[in-house]
């Protein structure tokens, strides 16, 4: 009921006056305004936080508001602020990577996520999400290698267990079909019958 929706909205205000010095304090009241449909508001918040505290939650809350708005260069621009001063900050450069992932900016995404593994090489997520990367750049190999760092650190992921299995199927029929010499098949097969059996050949040449 809307008069439930103001004496709420009023109550978070409250909450919010009382405790203006906790930033997560008033960063989790915002996300309630947020997801009562109070953007606006929302917005405001999230500036004061940044303007105030420089609150990363809220900085990285306010790139995927202007996102949903439609303001991608804007979100883009907010999330790249003070890279210097997080160059050595893993999760800046892993959260950077998720934003772009998410959006489906693979190629770019993948920029970032290298920028965190080297500040911390042994992280499975970002390990698990450079594969899905070259998955979708259709580099099966390089994303297996991807995969199999990553279950080194988490084996009891399934998912990832089914991914690595699904490539090495697939790997293993089209190594077990193709020719390594496709013209020396061909040569030695020239001419011959080969009575009633039926054989798929796979010729690929690269030049």
């Amino acid at each position: 009921k809307k008069n439930d929706m103001v004496g709420m909205k009023d109550a978070i205000e409250g909450f919010i006056a009382d405790y203006s010095s906790n930033p997560k304090i008033v960063f989790d009241m915002a996300t309630v305004l947020g997801n009562l449909g109070y953007d606006t508001r929302l917005e405001e918040i999230l500036k004061d936080l940044n303007k105030k505290y420089y609150y990363y939650p809220a900085h990285y809350r306010l790139a995927n508001l202007y996102k949903s708005q439609g303001n991608s260069a804007k979100s883009k621009e907010l999330l790249l602020e003070n890279e210097d001063f997080f160059k050595n900050d893993f999760s800046f450069y892993e959260n950077i990577g998720n934003y772009l992932f998410n959006s489906a900016e693979y190629t770019e995404s993948k920029i970032y996520y290298d920028k965190a593994l080297k500040i911390y090489p042994n992280s499975f997520t970002t390990q698990e999400k450079i594969g899905d990367i070259l998955i979708q750049q259709k580099n099966q190999s390089e994303a297996l290698a991807y995969y199999n760092k990553s279950l080194i650190h988490n084996t009891g992921n399934y998912e990832l267990r089914q991914k690595i299995k699904n490539i090495a199927v697939k790997q293993d029929i089209f190594d077990k079909t193709v020719q390594k010499d496709q013209y020396e098949f061909i040569n030695t097969k020239r001419g011959k019958k080969f009575g009633e059996s039926v054989s798929l050949n796979f010729l690929y040449d690269e030049s």
